[in-house]
């Protein structure tokens, strides 16, 4: 098995259809990233507009040491951060880990409806318990893999 978060491109400007007025269009800032957890593998954007690659890659390696070198049993892996002062939301990864294997979920936290405002400082007091998912019955999609396969690409991502 293995583990990896990555980006698969240069940042770019890409347009989306404004959701006041389908006549204009909003430019936003993003970037192709790619998760590969064993072999399942997805592409999705990066928004670029609030953070950047380089504070996406520090909280990366912070929330990969919660779970591989300070004893945390969860974590999260942000992957799209909007500006917690809009009615915007955040996405990411949550890491499990439990007995030296992590599970991995996708997550979407609406600003609105956290019962405290959002910190982009603390974003790991927004995870809730780990509801084991799977690809029936409209649950959360969920894949694992070794806690090892985690702290090699900590090791990785450290190195470069």
């Amino acid at each position: 098995m293995s583990f990896s978060l990555r980006f698969i491109s240069e940042p770019y400007i890409h347009e989306t259809e404004s959701p006041e007025d389908e006549d204009k269009f909003i430019e936003s800032a993003v970037a192709d990233g790619e998760i590969q957890v064993g072999d399942f593998t997805e592409e999705f954007w990066f928004n670029l507009s609030y953070w950047e690659k380089i504070d996406y890659e520090r909280q990366w390696v912070e929330g990969l040491k919660r779970i591989t070198e300070w004893g945390y049993k969860k974590s999260i892996l942000i992957v799209d951060m909007q500006d917690p002062s809009t009615d915007g939301l955040i996405t990411g990864y949550v890491l499990y880990q439990d007995k030296g294997t992590v599970y991995i979920q996708e997550h979407f936290f609406a600003f609105e409806d956290l019962p405290e405002p959002f910190d982009e400082n603390n974003p790991y007091k927004h995870i809730s318990e780990r509801e084991p998912g799977g690809d029936e019955d409209g649950q959360l999609s969920e894949w694992s893999c070794s806690i090892e396969d985690v702290e090699l690409f900590l090791n990785e991502i450290c190195e470069s």
